[in-house]
């Protein structure tokens, strides 16, 4: 039994081969960054690493899709969020001023300025209950980097696996179909010789077709684990493993569509206005008042009050928070972009997969209705009989049938890409404000 380490081939130099240890450390690492206090400094800058250009075996793509994944990294900057409200948490709340100018209307009342300071009370009641939570929440957090990585890690072993043992099962089937051919070929002779008789010849073309059938399949099996891969691990290079499986160009070049890319850029606009209302100079619970004051002695002035909050111990930290959960929102807009895209390329190749079967269908139709009327001419002379007659017109509408079950898989192909590609204008830039 062969007990080699399935790869993936590219071309140029080789990549070390990762271990399950360097993974954990990389988290862990992260993990250690998020929970330190923020720096803009110490951010990290999101950057694929350079595409590997030799064999990747299962271990080093596990590695390099978790160094890559935009589902790993909006999982980082969630936890470096976390950590950055822990910390805003432990301090008190930023402080309101309220000024007030009082204009006198009678020339009498009025008083000219008020200031005042106000600090909430929240923080002193249930200061401790709040500090507690966002623990959790940063917890809960670091768990979540550290089940996504693993899921990501654990979908690169598989992927790459099944495209080795795929590629495998598509090279045998294609050895058997070119045997069954040279086989057809072979029994022709003899028939010619008289030495076979028709029934035998269609019965293998029909072994050989349904083989082909099965070739086909093989090759979209393979064509979609390869297309799953190079997602999966950023690398835009030509498909890793050969197919016999041919993609249908796009006509056009529509944004891949799904109700996850949708809810992502809906999750964006809303981080984006918070992030806004956070940026706001005087606070986001900046107001301002006017109105009408009378005292007891019938004064009137007309009043303008100003409130807005001081930026002394938390606007700095809630700022650096809502920066990190819109890129991490955008993170998870570029991974729902990766899926969608991932679904529309499988739709192409299987409306050519299905077209690609049809075709094979109507050539075994056309073999069976050539060997049915070859029988029907051989028992006229009393050459054959009703049975062999009844079981090549059986093959005959069953090659029909499928025939015409491939036109329901290309009509359901093409759906699948109506279904799941629009043409979008995409006026954002998903790395945007990732650090």
């Amino acid at each position: 039994m062969n007990h080699r380490s399935p790869t993936l081939h590219a071309h140029g130099v080789s990549i070390t081969v990762a271990t399950a240890a360097v993974i954990a450390a990389a988290i862990a690492g992260a993990i250690m960054t998020a929970c330190s206090p923020p720096r803009a400094a110490a951010r990290r800058i999101f950057a694929a690493p350079p595409a590997p250009t030799n064999a990747i075996d299962a271990e080093a793509a596990a590695a390099r899709a978790v160094a890559v994944s935009h589902r790993v990294h909006a999982a980082e900057l969630r936890l470096q969020a976390a950590a950055t409200r822990v910390q805003a948490a432990s301090l008190p709340p930023d402080p309101t001023i309220a000024i007030g100018l009082g204009i006198p209307i009678d020339g009498l009342g009025g008083s000219p300025v008020s200031i005042s300071i106000m600090e909430g009370l929240a923080w002193l009641l249930a200061g401790e209950q709040a500090q507690h939570a966002v623990e959790r929440e940063r917890d809960a957090a670091a768990a979540e980097l550290v089940a996504i990585a693993a899921e990501v890690a654990a979908e690169a072993r598989r992927l790459v696996r099944s495209l080795d043992a795929a590629r495998e099962r598509h090279d045998a089937l294609a050895r058997s179909v070119a045997a069954r051919n040279e086989l057809v070929e072979i029994e022709r002779a003899a028939l010619d010789g008289g030495e076979s008789t028709p029934i035998r010849v269609a019965g293998l073309v029909a072994e050989t077709s349904e083989s082909r059938l099965e070739v086909a399949s093989a090759a979209l099996e393979v064509h979609e684990i390869d297309v799953a891969v190079r997602s999966l691990l950023a690398l835009e290079s030509e498909p890793l493993i050969a197919s016999s499986c041919e993609v249908v160009p796009a006509a056009t070049a529509p944004a891949p569509l799904s109700l996850e890319v949708l809810r992502a850029r809906a999750r964006v606009a809303r981080a984006e206005s918070a992030l806004a209302l956070g940026r706001v100079p005087l606070g986001a619970d900046a107001a301002i008042g006017a109105g009408v004051n009378r005292d007891l002695e019938e004064r009137e002035s007309a009043d303008a009050t100003l409130e807005f909050t001081a930026p002394l111990f938390r606007r700095a930290q809630e700022q650096s928070a809502l920066e990190d959960h819109l890129a991490a929102e955008r993170a998870e807009l570029a991974e729902a972009e990766r899926a969608a895209a991932v679904e529309l390329a499988h739709a192409r190749a299987r409306v050519a997969d299905a077209q690609a079967q049809r075709a094979v269908a109507l050539e075994a139709l056309a073999a069976a209705e050539h060997s049915r009327a070859a029988i029907e001419r051989a028992l006229e002379f009393g050459e054959s009989s009703r049975a062999e007659l009844l079981r090549a017109t059986a093959e005959r509408e069953a090659w029909q049938a499928r025939a015409a079950a491939r036109r329901i898989t290309v009509a359901d192909a093409i759906a699948r890409i109506e279904s799941r590609s629009v043409a979008l204008n995409n006026d954002h830039d998903p790395k945007e404000g990732t650090r």
